[in-house]
């Protein structure tokens, strides 16, 4: 029996969803474009014992439900983590004149956000490596011997228990909690079609479109839902907060991202111009605390994306403002029209890792490819070398570390920030801007931190660029890019 990749990829999925949007944009395809990795800190050497693992299980249901359920858990988790963050930073902002926004990004609150977003990134990696398994191991026909037909079934068991989990869990308020998961997929699923020139396949297409149905096109769609389903959502994040596994783990991983976080924003002021150099002390270390009052850098990373980054790119250039992206190389060789155009935009380009792996869990090779590999990708792509960094989390060990003195080596500046929007947690483009603004007003200067791969990031800098207008008329702000930032750094007017 000859089987169809795409039609097997459909069950549970194609079979229950009907077309309402239109498929996400299709990745340009790029003939030299790099395979893309696990975005997660577990070596792709543990993932695929993972996957051999659920092969042979006898129930991959039920572990694949048990994933899903973690997965859920961790994002009610952080909601409710985001909340005591934002508690400290509004008693910060009342007394925004003498507080210092190192007290908020250094604080346990912000700790514990970061830890349970490392563990969240750690089980949507686990569960797009096991998705791609899926796709590859199903076209893959073997050698069509006895033991290769039993292989393909047993693929064909876990891709229905992967798609009736994620069916499942995806229904009703936990659609919001599997958002950064359905971006994944599709990602994955363009770029294996990208891969395998299979552009126009109307099998793919339709798996592709039936994965898009679950993503909101736009901020205040997404908006809607969430008020839709507030109460069912308040009742998850409550009962998340009593979950003793995820609550460990968070333990568990507060106290290295703490020391990151001290570290960061330990580092000394620039004594002189030309101090901001590629270094792995404090000299290449930026957090923007070291700006001029009313310099600011929009920064946005993990893209590109051929949607969201297209529509910050119009906003960008409708205002005449600029910022500096962080991006993936993973992703970067298959949108080169829309690198060329940020360039011509005069936007900044930076490094973002290969595949957002958490830097300190790797070993020697992990790092190779997450830094070293990544830059010379991005430099092909770019048409010149990155000269900035920023590394997963801001997660690059300590000052003088193997990470920054590799970084260093790549003749890169590593770009933490002192502004964090938390929209890879908050759903919210209102409160998303809020808490920015509360935050500015308290730093008085410094680095934003944006994604561009979501919807409400989207909309919140919208909403920013329009405020922002008019304080930089007046000359009260100044937007910069990372290398103008810099440049003013080392220079001698720059330290006045």
């Amino acid at each position: 029996m000859k089987f169809s990749l795409f039609a097997l990829l459909a069950v549970g999925v194609i079979a229950c969803s009907s077309p309402q949007n239109k498929p996400a944009q299709l990745a340009e395809s790029h003939p030299d474009r790099v395979a893309r990795a696990i975005s997660s800190d577990i070596d792709e050497e543990a993932m695929a014992r993972t996957y051999d693992r659920l092969l042979a299980s006898e129930d991959p249901a039920a572990e694949m439900t048990g994933y899903f359920n973690r997965l859920v858990a961790i994002y009610f988790r952080t909601d409710n983590l985001m909340k005591d963050y934002d508690k400290h930073l509004d008693d910060l902002y009342q007394n925004k004149n003498d507080a210092k926004i190192s007290d908020l990004q250094t604080h346990e609150s912000y700790a514990r956000l970061i830890s349970a977003w490392i563990m969240r990134e750690r089980m949507t990696g686990k569960l797009t490596y096991i998705y791609r398994r899926n796709v590859e191991g199903m076209f893959n026909r073997g050698d069509n011997s006895p033991a290769a037909e039993a292989r393909r079934q047993q693929v064909l068991a876990v891709n229905n228990a992967f798609k009736r989990a994620l069916k499942k869990h995806g229904q009703g308020e936990n659609k919001i909690a599997l958002q950064s998961l359905y971006a994944e997929l599709i990602q994955e699923l363009q770029e294996y079609r990208a891969e395998k020139k299979l552009l126009r396949h109307s099998s793919s297409e339709r798996e592709e479109n039936a994965l898009g149905k679950n993503l909101f096109a736009t901020a205040k769609e997404q908006e809607r839902f969430i008020q839709s389903k507030r109460e069912e959502i308040d009742a998850r994040v409550s009962a998340a907060s009593q979950d003793v596994q995820v609550n460990e783990e968070i333990a568990e991983l507060q106290p290295d991202v703490q020391t990151y976080l001290e570290d960061q924003f330990s580092g000394r002021e620039p004594q002189a111009d030309g101090d901001v150099v590629a270094s792995s002390s404090s000299k290449g270390n930026l957090t923007g605390n070291t700006f001029r009052t009313g310099r600011w850098a929009l920064t946005y990373d993990d893209g590109p994306s051929g949607k969201h980054t297209t529509t910050i790119l119009n906003n960008l250039e409708a205002r005449d403002m600029k910022a500096s992206f962080f991006w993936l190389s993973s992703l970067t060789p298959s949108y080169p029209t829309l690198i060329n155009r940020a360039k011509a935009l005069g936007m900044a380009l930076g490094n973002h890792s290969h595949s957002h792996a958490n830097l300190p869990k790797l070993g020697p090779q992990g790092l190779k490819r997450e830094i070293v590999d990544s830059t010379a990708t991005h430099a092909r792509m770019y048409g010149a070398k990155p000269t900035f960094f920023r590394c997963p989390y801001g997660a690059c060990g300590g000052n003088g570390s193997t990470i920054r003195q590799m970084i260093a080596n790549e003749g890169m500046v590593h770009i933490f920030w002192n502004i964090d929007s938390l929209d890879w947690q908050d759903k919210n483009a209102a409160s998303i801007t809020t808490r920015v603004t509360k935050a500015m007003a308290i730093a008085k200067k410094g680095i934003i931190l944006y994604h561009d791969i979501h919807p409400q990031s989207v909309e919140s800098t919208r909403m920013l660029m329009d405020a922002w207008a008019p304080e930089i008329k007046a000359g009260r702000m100044r937007l910069l890019t990372i290398p103008q930032a810099i440049s003013e750094l080392n220079s001698a007017a720059g330290m006045q």
